[in-house]
């Protein structure tokens, strides 16, 4: 090894090994030399490489040629100096477009191309190419269709005719898709169990005679579908069958109503001449009145009583009597408010866990539990000391487990005014709301200013709120405004609303996968119907393509609103009945007047 220390080409050799890796070194760790005054200068005329989403549009005779197959968007990446990249990034005063103004029909494949950059930006496309399908267009009038699932309506309902509103639509599209169309459907969809008349606005479906969904454009592409479901009635008389009589005694029963009337559908109810009512007089000792339930024959969905009473006369009585005095007692009135109040303590819990993971926990503690009930009673003893264990540290660990659940509900007490009418009225506070987001929507659609957002109803979204930014501030028009101006850090994603106050921002809402949403709708739209599928939140929806205003519902979605028309439905979802305000010691006296009355 000494021998190469003496060798001057292995010295050189290894100069040039630790010259390279000293550079290397430098280069990787250090970001440059900038002249101290000049760093923003510098940063401007740097390049820069962006690639952006943008609408590729198609120049072609609409008139008489319809176009498939090429993508809603392409990517172009932008590369140049600093500023100028972000300008254009920003203003977006380009278009992509594919020139079809000579081509053939046909499938083609044709170039995309770009106008409108500055010429001191270099870029590329992607794709670069794309395949279309020209075709002769092709525009027909056609009648609506409903479906709709029979077995959805309740037992005994008749359903009527359905009807569709307007009854026929004009399809448009390829010559050779219109030329497929077998039926244009609007599936309305019932829940199940439904016992009235159903209306609702339905998206249309153009379909082939194997059922097929066809690309084509209905217009409009939504109908209002209504479904009659009507319930017949009919009165009939009681028919009293008693039954276990003692041989000892003589009865004598007699029906307070003697008629009852019964509704479902006609062809039942016609066959039906008399309701019979099955009097057990079993351990019936003295004469009484007793309420013995109707049984409903099959097809009739109810009738105008549940019960029926009978008045039983016995001849011969004994001495077997019950006191009801004795159920008046201070001890059974102190059990009664004492199962009241936990009952209420324990319904007021669950309304405040609903919604959030502290569900699954509490189901845990539940079953540890009947666990120890039921060690209890096989005298488990091991399992009963574990478990009593647990449970002397339970009431540590369930205010470290629900701490957020017991913060929060005692900050809802303690905004409660409990022994005043003062406070802003919830129907005050749901008003100022519905203004505030019509402030806001007006001034976004008008500018075409994409935003989302959720309003709480009666479910919890606390799983979704802890995905956004917590604000937990006034609902203001101005703060929703701002928080949707596009290239914010809270633009993208939803705002919640919770309890009259934005909750939070940015916030992911769940994608809906329904083969009902057009496609021209984005994401935004899917997202309003997805958390409306899960949960029964109003939400919001204002398109950055076109401003119109969309409010999405039980999976339910309205397209295209006027002011008027999303005003009307707003105030109709949120807003409750004004109530006028008693004070609390009127409430109390009025409560005790009642049920005093009711006694006497």
């Amino acid at each position: 090894m000494k021998s190469f220390w003496d060798k001057r080409w292995f010295i050189r050799v290894v100069s040039l090994l630790f010259a390279i890796l000293l550079v290397v070194y430098i280069d990787s760790t250090q970001t440059g030399f900038v002249t101290q005054g000049e760093p923003k200068k510098t940063r401007q005329t740097a390049s820069e490489t962006q690639t952006i989403s943008v609408p590729l549009q198609v120049s072609v005779d609409t008139d008489k040629y319809y176009v498939v197959g090429y993508p809603e968007k392409v990517k172009i990446t932008l590369e140049g100096s600093n500023a100028l990249v972000t300008s254009t990034v920003n203003t977006q005063s380009f278009r992509a477009y594919i020139d079809l103004t000579h081509k053939k029909t046909g499938k083609q494949t044709v170039r995309v191309e770009v106008s409108g950059l500055n010429s001191q930006l270099s870029y590329t496309i992607n794709p670069a190419r794309v395949n279309v399908d020209i075709e002769r267009r092709k525009s027909s009038t056609m009648p609506v269709q409903i479906e709709y699932n029979k077995n959805a309506v309740a037992d005994g309902y008749d359903i009527g005719t359905a009807s569709v509103d307007p009854q026929k639509v004009e399809v448009t599209g390829a010559k050779g898709e219109v030329n497929q169309i077998d039926q244009i459907v609007a599936k309305l969809g019932l829940p199940n169990g439904i016992n009235h008349s159903y209306e609702r606005q339905v998206m249309l479906v153009a379909e082939d005679s194997k059922g097929r969904q066809l690309n084509v454009v209905i217009n409009p592409s939504t109908v209002r579908a209504r479904l009659p479901i009507s319930l017949s009635h009919k009165k009939v008389k009681l028919n009293l069958k008693p039954k276990n009589e003692d041989s000892n005694k003589v009865y004598s029963v007699t029906a307070k109503n003697d008629e009852v009337t019964l509704y479902g559908q006609k062809s039942t109810l016609d066959k039906i001449k008399k309701l019979d009512v099955n009097v057990d007089l079993k351990g019936i000792d003295s004469s009484t009145v007793k309420n013995y339930p109707l049984v409903l024959p099959k097809g009739v969905a109810r009738v105008d009583l549940s019960y029926v009473q009978i008045v039983i006369k016995v001849k011969s009585l004994n001495n077997m009597h019950f006191n009801f005095t004795n159920l008046f007692t201070w001890n059974n009135f102190s059990i009664a408010i004492d199962i009241l109040i936990i009952w209420y303590l324990v319904y007021r819990l669950i309304m405040l866990i609903r919604g959030t993971k502290a569900v699954q926990l509490a189901k845990g503690i539940v079953f540890i539990f009947i666990v120890r009930i039921i060690a209890g009673l096989l005298q488990l003893r091991a399992v009963t000391y574990i478990v009593d264990q647990i449970v002397s540290w339970a009431v540590i660990g369930i205010i470290v487990i629900f701490q957020p659940e017991i913060r929060r509900g005692l900050e809802r007490l303690g905004r409660t005014p409990i022994f005043s009418g003062r406070g802003e009225s919830a129907h005050a506070k749901s008003v100022k709301m519905v203004q505030e987001l019509d402030k806001a929507i007006q001034y976004m659609s008008k500018r075409r200013i994409g935003a989302l957002i959720t309003i709480q109803q009666d479910t919890g979204l606390d799983d979704y709120i802890e995905t956004g930014i917590k604000l937990d501030a006034d609902i203001t028009g101005e703060l929703l405004i701002n928080i949707f101006i596009p290239n914010t850090p809270l633009h993208d994603g939803a705002v919640i609303i919770n309890n009259d106050r934005i909750a939070v921002a940015a916030a992911y809402l769940p994608l809906s996968d329904s083969s009902m949403i057009p496609k021209r709708l984005g994401t935004r739209h899917r997202a309003a119907v997805g958390i409306s599928e899960v949960t029964d939140a109003v939400t919001i929806v204002v398109s950055e393509e076109t401003g119109g205003v969309t409010i999405t519902k039980n999976g339910r979605f309205l397209l295209d609103l006027t002011r008027e028309e999303y005003l009307k439905y707003l105030n109709a979802q949120l807003v409750p009945k004004e109530e006028k305000k008693i004070p609390w010691i009127r409430r109390v006296i009025n409560k005790v007047w009642k049920w005093g009355a009711g006694r006497l």
